[in-house]
């Protein structure tokens, strides 16, 4: 390698789909992917929070993704994953389409969030910008922003 080469300082992503879109959440945030799994309601929570499971013993709730992202609802398949998130310092699973891949992107590889973003009716303020792969974008979600913070407080 020569003196003037520069290591690209590179971040893993995990890929999932919402309606037919991918969007990527870095890994470090994922805590584990567990398959769709009987969720137990809570009675007077927003609409997108589904309720609550049993992860080994710990109360972990759960939000419909598509839900808080204003997305038309979908019966849950056997490709439905929950993704157990740390959000600041709260465990926190999501609902997912699917999971499709795991990969690396450098900083460089991020656009910023365009200022209208088309076929989706997500707020700007979740998505944490853009990622070219192949044919199409993904979105990066900016899973802090998921929730606000006096909902991590009612969780």
């Amino acid at each position: 390698m020569q003196s003037n080469d520069v290591i690209k300082e590179t971040s893993q992503y995990i890929i999932f789909t919402l309606d037919n879109e991918y969007y990527a959440v870095e890994v470090l945030k994922i805590k584990e992917v567990i398959g769709y799994k009987p969720i137990t309601r809570i009675p007077n929570s927003p609409p997108f929070v589904k309720g609550i499971i049993d992860l080994r013993g710990e109360a972990v709730p759960i939000i419909d993704i598509r839900s808080r992202f204003n997305l038309p609802e979908k019966e849950y398949d056997k490709f439905t994953v929950i993704l157990i998130l740390s959000i600041k310092n709260k465990l926190i699973g999501i609902i997912v389409d699917s999971v499709s891949d795991i990969i690396n992107f450098s900083k460089e590889d991020i656009q910023p969030t365009p200022s209208l973003i088309t076929n989706s009716n997500i707020d700007r303020e979740y998505i944490a910008g853009v990622i070219k792969k192949e044919n199409y974008f993904v979105l990066i979600v900016n899973i802090d922003k998921i929730l606000f913070q006096e909902e991590l407080d009612l969780l």
